[in-house]
């Protein structure tokens, strides 16, 4: 017996006591009649303790590729039971190929899409240097030529003031 404590969001709490009966699924075991044809197919698939994991064949997997590339949605129920029956495979089987397929579609989406986002950003970055930098270029010529502007503005007037001075002194 195993003694679990459920606690809910709202703080209150729950224990149960469970009992688990290990027996093995009562399919593995060949009926009156039945002339083994499940265990069989069962340790084939992969099913049986110590079992290598049955691989789909080359058709299967074009035909399973070919049906993912057409329609990336969920198969309905009924979809993949023909598929199933087509390939000679469980249904199970087909939903379990669609539902890593879609996995590994979304993580390599997601892959390409950040890849994208990242040359996006070090172009906006390189960018914004480039702007930061042409920034500076342009500042330092504006201060050059106000510099320049007033440096002759300033000899302009002691050019002026050493014509007065000179006059000044000539007239005395």
């Amino acid at each position: 017996s195993l003694t679990i404590r459920f606690q809910y969001r709202d703080g209150s709490e729950m224990e149960s006591d469970c009992q688990f009966l290990l027996a093995p699924p009562p399919r593995m075991y060949a009926a009156a009649g039945d002339d083994g044809q499940f265990l069989q197919q069962h340790q084939l698939n992969g099913g049986g303790a110590g079992e290598r994991k049955r691989r789909f064949t080359e058709e299967q997997v074009r035909s399973l590729e070919s049906t993912f590339h057409t329609r990336r949605a969920k198969l309905e129920p009924r979809e993949k039971a023909e598929l199933a029956r087509q390939l000679g495979l469980q249904p199970r089987q087909v939903a379990i190929w669609f539902q890593n397929k879609r996995a590994r579609w979304r993580s390599k989406q997601l892959e390409q899409d950040f890849a994208e986002l990242r040359g996006h950003y070090d172009a906006l970055r390189a960018r914004v240097e480039s702007l930061k930098q042409e920034k500076l270029t342009l500042a330092a010529q504006v201060i050059n030529q106000h510099t320049h502007a007033i440096s002759s503005m300033l000899h302009g007037r002691s050019s002026i003031i050493s014509s007065l001075q000179i006059r000044e002194s000539r007239a005395c």
